[in-house]
């Protein structure tokens, strides 16, 4: 166990992944989904540090910072699973996620990419949400922009709710993405709104920041995150 704990740690630091895979689980900005999903035999981890200039609500931290982590993993082609844990007082509670890749674009000469999933299965991170939310969303890529659009049930935690959400980012240079998206909420009477960059600052080191502003605690929400990827080849002793 220590071993593998020893190789797991090194072998983040020593992928030969370059850059960071982009959108594992979704932009981050509001935690909204892409047909994106790590590369076949890799890992993400994402730890990210956010601010309000109010209290948070909900589950959110009462002081207005908010520590999460996110871990992300593909052991089959386009199916990728994951689980994320605040890091409070108290800490949890825990999520998972599935998201499966049914069209690449580019890949499979199809019109648009597609992928469903279903997050939120055990407990509640960043949204006052209780019940599992499955989730539609397509994709269509423009050399270096990106476009997405998706629909979720229940993203609101209020039963029968639906949400519309989306967005897209633009590859400035390959170290570098600026993104923007938009998550419904109550049927799209209220929404928020997000707006950040990506940024891979080393080989398989990510530096990633945005701000979002929430239309109905009219919080501003500052986040940095730190993202690390590596291979599970790399997870072998001699």
């Amino acid at each position: 166990m220590r071993r593998f704990a020893l190789v797991a740690a090194l072998a983040i630091f020593a992928s030969l992944l370059w850059g960071t895979a982009a959108y594992a689980h979704g932009t981050d900005l509001n935690t909204i989904w892409t047909t994106e999903v790590v590369e076949n035999g890799t890992f993400e981890w994402d730890l990210a540090l956010q601010v309000s200039n109010e209290e948070f609500t909900a589950f959110w931290a009462e002081d207005g910072r908010f520590l999460t982590n996110d871990f992300y993993a593909n052991l089959y082609k386009n199916l990728e699973i994951g689980l994320a844990f605040n890091v409070e007082r108290a800490v949890g509670p825990f999520t998972m996620d599935a998201k499966y890749k049914v069209f690449d674009e580019e890949a499979n000469n199809f019109p648009v990419s597609l992928a469903i999933g279903v997050d939120n299965v055990i407990g509640t991170k960043a949204r006052i949400v209780s019940e599992p939310i499955p989730y539609i969303v397509i994709g269509k890529n423009f050399d270096k922009l990106n476009g997405y659009l998706g629909l979720a049930h229940n993203a609101s935690g209020l039963e029968g709710d639906n949400s519309v959400f989306g967005g897209f980012d633009y590859k400035w240079r390959d170290d570098l993405k600026f993104a923007v998206d938009y998550y419904g909420l109550n049927d799209n009477e209220d929404n928020i709104i997000s707006g950040g960059i990506y940024y891979d600052w080393m080989k398989h080191m990510g530096l990633n920041g945005w701000v979002s502003y929430d239309s109905i605690t009219e919080n501003v929400i500052i986040t940095v995150e730190l993202a690390f990827t590596g291979r599970f080849a790399d997870l072998k002793a001699e």
